[in-house]
């Protein structure tokens, strides 16, 4: 059986949201590019491929 990893395309994420104070203090704090990188460098590692799609 062939894994695969598919996450969403986030960019532009913390600027669409204006409305909920609350919501953007915990996007602000929430590093998800930095998650990605570390999800994809460790994907190398085990050769699982990594799939971005749009969240749509």
């Amino acid at each position: 059986m062939r894994k695969i990893i598919v996450i969403e395309k986030l960019k532009g994420l913390k600027r669409n949201i204006k409305r909920d104070k609350k919501i953007r203090k915990i996007l602000h704090r929430w590093c998800y590019n930095d998650l990605i990188k570390k999800i994809k460098y460790k994907d190398k590692l085990k050769e699982i491929p990594v799939i971005e799609v749009l969240p749509r």
